[in-house]
């Protein structure tokens, strides 16, 4: 089990901010992102539609897991 926590402690660098030393008040268990393509056009396709929410997912995801606590 530690080696598994150790596969989702993703950290690309270390924060100097006393938020991210310091044990959270509280924690987040859903966010939830709209995103649209506007203004749609008919040489867009239907995964167009779908590849910039992703990114954004993505990006989120990464600074999540860059201050997510190793002991949680």
């Amino acid at each position: 089990l530690p080696f598994q926590l150790d596969l989702l402690h993703n950290e690309t660098h270390k924060l100097p901010y006393v938020w991210v030393k310091d044990k959270p008040l509280l924690y987040i268990h859903q966010i939830i992102i709209r995103i649209g393509v506007s203004p749609w056009n008919n040489n867009l396709k239907m995964w167009d539609a779908f590849r910039a929410p992703l990114q954004e997912v993505f990006r989120l995801l990464e600074t999540i897991r860059n201050h997510e606590d190793a002991d949680t």
